[in-house]
């Protein structure tokens, strides 16, 4: 299974392909670095933003959870105008679930 940091260099490589702007908190030892717990990747294109949860095909349903749990906990709506998604990686392939 290839690492996180593997994933997510493929990942910022489609994403700048289809024109994004990508962001993503640095790496720290012993520190939590996903944005508000729950993205690796935060994403600008034109006047829409994608918040992006990054991860291996086997755990794509689990990070979902993840991110409807929180939503439902804070009482979150998705913002207009922003997608999030979860994409999960195999063999170079991104399986993509979409809110």
């Amino acid at each position: 299974m290839p690492s996180e940091k593997t994933i997510k260099k493929h990942a910022i490589e489609k994403l700048k392909e289809e024109g994004w702007t990508c962001w993503s908190p640095a790496k720290v030892k012993f520190q939590e670095t996903d944005i508000w717990s729950i993205f690796d990747i935060c994403c600008w294109r034109g006047g829409k933003m994608l918040f992006l949860q990054i991860t291996s095909v086997s755990n794509v349903r689990a990070r979902e959870r993840k991110i409807r749990n929180f939503m439902e906990a804070n009482k979150l709506k998705k913002p207009s105008g922003s997608k999030i998604e979860v994409w999960g990686y195999k063999r170079g392939e991104f399986k993509i679930i979409k809110f």
